[in-house]
This record gives structure tokens, C-alpha cells and sequence, in this order.
């Protein structure tokens, strides 16, 4: 089973807090893209009819669909990256080829992180690229000195934490950069998130405004599935404006959200490679209006959840578009044309059929906290992989 594609979220034991305080989201980046968390040494490890089963001391901070890294174990089979299959109070099990019998060794596991890379930090401030050789190489910088939201930016390359080209924004696209909200009060007080990514890129959801994990945002940075070959600048940066930590409007930025009055997505540079950092725009395949995914204002046809002729769920890829040009799409992203955000929750989880068999589908919904009026549902594939 691939693992390419690794889930973490708010609810997970020892999972970092997101509040309103500085170093917030940095902490939680450090522990998801770099670092792991939840490292527990292993009691015994079990393989039982192509099953492996941990006990731990505590209880583990996976979940079902996550992904652990095991060190240790001999037969070393056992070892490095495995998907979690189930969870008890103190045990977490994973699919095996190894034969049966109890492993030996010193054992350890943990949430395995996107192997990401962190080569500059300063005082709540980090830069942090993607590690795989195949990425683009671009950065991204996060200010994580404010309290309510952390300033992004995405760039080519980097000398510091404060230095570098190859900016995206512009300051003449978004003055200082775009914004990533954590929570609507300067606060101690814990906020919901999820984040879900691969090797190249990752999207973060937060719910700013809510102390339960209703309606929020998602932005994300990382490579695009281009459809240019060899695309070396396909890089983007979804933000927001000053102002969304309150998530009190439509918020255009967040993935979730269709039909953008004003590009809050920026690239490194344009298909050509020519020039500096543009604007884009997300386009939903199905998508007619200024409005969520999943809710009535996204698609005018005013079209059933679920769907009359197969009683099912349909979703469409996300296409980014630059000036007069498809630059490709937004892996793992999911857009649904039905009116059906009312019928998911967030961490909601649909088996896939069709194209995305086999895939389990993560629902995040998005929009205005306390209006369900103006909210929608995204859809995440958390199964993978998202590039062929």
C-alpha cells in the first residue's frame, strides 16, 4: 500500500496545538513536514496472518489511514514507512509481507513526517523545502511573529531566513506576502486543523473562528500537477488577504472555494519559465458560480447530492489557470458540483469509486463559521499517490 501521501490532524494524541500565539503554525509545520511526532518505543511487535501489530505504552498518536515510520525491528521488512490498518488503546497495526512471529530489537515508531527539509530559521520565523529530487527546489518561507495569522511566501531559492529570490507573491501581487490564518483571537485557545500532503506539496486546513472542527480554510504550497513536461517553476502558494483569520466572508483564497474576482494563487513564474512570479486562478470543472464546493451558489444547475442516476458522490479535479493558459492542476485536491455540503462533516471520510477506487476521500468543509448558508465541502485525497 502506498504511503506517499501522509495525513495529520488536531485530534491525533500529542498532535501540535494551533492557537493565536506566535510559533503556533511553525511548531506544526516543523512536526508534520520535518520531524514527526508521537515517538513511542515499541513493547512487542507481532506479525500474525500478514498482519503487524505494535503495543505501545501510551496511546499512539496515529489513526486509521496514517502513516508510521518503524525503526528497529528485525526482520528489518518491518521497518521504515507503513499505513496504519487499525488502532487500540495502546497498539497500532500495519499490513505485512513478513512471516509470522514476534520481531526483535530495539523497536521504535512515530508519525512519519513528509520528509520535507527546514535550512533556515530565525525567532518564530522558517523556511522549509521539499527534500525529493524531483521537486521544483522552490521554498517556502513562513513569519510566524503575529498571533492570529503568519505571513507566506514562496521563493526560488534562499541565503536566510529573511533573504532570497524569486518571490511569489510580488510585493506589487500581495505587499508582504499572502496570509495564513490560525485562530480569531490572540489567544491560547486550540483551533481545529488537518494537514494532508506527499513529498512536493501540502494542504492546510484550518478553522480559525471554531473550537470544533466546523468550517474553515484550506491553503496549501507545493508543485502542481503541470501539464507542461519538466515544468520547473509549476510552484504555488494558495493565500489570503489581511483579515481571514476571522473567516467571517467567502474567502477566495481557500481551495474550496470556485470562481475567484481576484487570483489569491501565485506561481513561481509563467509556463514560458520567462519573468518572475504570476497570478492564478483555481477553476472547478463543474463550476458556474462564486460559491463553495458542494453548495448551491458553486453550481447554477442546482444539481442533487446524491446523484439520481447513480446514487453517488461526484467530484472533479481542480485546475489552476494563468492569463489565457491551463497550467495544470492541484493534486489531491477535489472539487463536488452536488449540493452536498450539508450532508459531510470535516474529517468525514468516502470510499472512493471510479477513477479514485480504492482512495479514501477526506471531507474539509469550508466557508463562513456559523453560517451554513455559505459554506461548502472539499474533498482531499488522503490515499494517493497524487502524481503519476
Amino acid at each position: 500500500m502506498t504511503t506517499e501521501v501522509k495525513n495529520f490532524n488536531s485530534s491525533m494524541p500529542g498532535a501540535p496545538v494551533l492557537n493565536g500565539t506566535a510559533g503556533a503554525l511553525a511548531a506544526l509545520l516543523d512536526a508534520c513536514l520535518v520531524n514527526g511526532f508521537g515517538l513511542q518505543t515499541v513493547s512487542s511487535l507481532v506479525v500474525s496472518g500478514g498482519v503487524a501489530t505494535a503495543t505501545v505504552p501510551a496511546t499512539p498518536a496515529a489513526q486509521v489511514g496514517a502513516v508510521i515510520v518503524v525503526s528497529g525491528a528485525t526482520p528489518a521488512g518491518l521497518n521504515g514507512e507503513q499505513r496504519v490498518t487499525a488502532i487500540g488503546a495502546n497498539s497500532v497495526s500495519f499490513a505485512t509481507a513478513e512471516a509470522d512471529g514476534s520481531a526483535t530489537g530495539t523497536i521504535t515508531l512515530k508519525l512519519s513526517p513528509l520528509g520535507w527539509l527546514k535550512p533556515y530559521a530565525g525567532t518564530n520565523k522558517a523556511a522549509y523545502k521539499p527534500a525529493a529530487p524531483e521537486a521544483s527546489g522552490c521554498l517556502l518561507r513562513v513569519d510566524d511573529t503575529g498571533t492570529t495569522t503568519a505571513r507566506v511566501r514562496g521563493f526560488e531559492s534562499m541565503s536566510d531566513v529573511d533573504t532570497g529570490l524569486g518571490l511569489f507573491p510580488t510585493d506589487a501581487l500581495m505587499s508582504g506576502g499572502a496570509y495564513w490564518p490560525k485562530s480569531s483571537t490572540a489567544d491560547a485557545t486550540a483551533r481545529p486543523w488537518w494537514l494532508i500532503g506527499d513529498a512536493r506539496g501540502f494542504w492546510l486546513y484550518t478553522a480559525p473562528g471554531a473550537s470544533a472542527p466546523t468550517q474553515g480554510v484550506v491553503f496549501g504550497f507545493g508543485d502542481i500537477a503541470s501539464h507542461k513536461s519538466g515544468d520547473a517553476y509549476g510552484c504555488v502558494l494558495l493565500g489570503g488577504a489581511s483579515g481571514v483569520q476571522a473567516a467571517t466572508s467567502r474567502i477566495e483564497g481557500c481551495a474550496g472555494h470556485g470562481r475567484e474576482a481576484t487570483r489569491y494563487a501565485w506561481l513561481a513564474r509563467s509556463w514560458t519559465g520567462i519573468g518572475g512570479a504570476v497570478a492564478a486562478k483555481k477553476i472547478g470543472a463543474l463550476n458556474t458560480g462564486a460559491g463553495y464546493s458542494g453548495e448551491a451558489a458553486y453550481n447554477g444547475d442546482a444539481l442533487n447530492y446524491p446523484n439520481g442516476p447513480d446514487n453517488g458522490l461526484t467530484v472533479t479535479p481542480i485546475s489552476l489557470a494563468e492569463s489565457t493558459a491551463l497550467r495544470g492542476t492541484l493534486p489531491g485536491l477535489l472539487h463536488c458540483p452536488l449540493q452536498a455540503a450539508s450532508a459531510f462533516q470535516t474529517g468525514d471520510v468516502v470510499d472512493g469509486t471510479g477513477t479514485y477506487a480504492g482512495r479514501k476521500l477526506r471531507a474539509l468543509r469550508v466557508g463562513t463559521t456559523g453560517n451554513t448558508s455559505a459554506s461548502g465541502v472539499l474533498f482531499v485525497d488522503q490515499t494517493g499517490p497524487w502524481r503519476n
